[in-house]
């Protein structure tokens, strides 16, 4: 494999998540929106988002909204006992969460989450094929 397609293989992460969810909410007060392959960043990136998507009106800016170059938002749907008001209808980002896109999109797990990021195979597993390979 040549060093860029290396390169191009790390990107896309191969992992799996483990655990389940804690219900502490974090994820839910804690949300990065991602519009177009990236992240929202502004409040007006955002108010554009959800005149496109209606279903995002659920989230609102954060007070301390920016932070690492995102704009975080919370999600109105939430309960006291950190529960989804409107599970049935809940958008995508939260049906999917955690998802290996987000990973990609430089996202992370919060700490506290009771989820654990796993490599599907171990690095030395992958690095040993691909040399196996450039040698055969």
């Amino acid at each position: 494999m040549a060093l860029i397609d290396f390169f191009s293989f790390l990107r896309r992460p191969k992992v799996r998540f483990e655990g389940a969810c804690a219900r502490c909410g974090t994820c839910c007060k804690n949300v990065v929106l991602v519009d177009g392959g990236k992240p929202v960043q502004t409040v007006e990136h955002f108010e554009k988002l959800v005149r496109r998507k209606p279903e995002y009106r659920r989230f609102v800016p954060r007070h301390e909204y920016m932070r690492e170059g995102f704009l975080y938002v919370s999600c109105e749907m939430l309960a006291d006992d950190n529960t989804c008001i409107d599970y049935e209808n809940r958008p995508r980002i939260c049906r999917d969460y955690p998802s290996a896109a987000m990973l990609r999109h430089g996202g992370k797990l919060l700490p506290g989450c009771a989820f654990k990021v796993v490599p599907k195979r171990p690095f030395s597993e992958v690095l040993a094929r691909e040399m196996d390979k450039q040698a055969g």
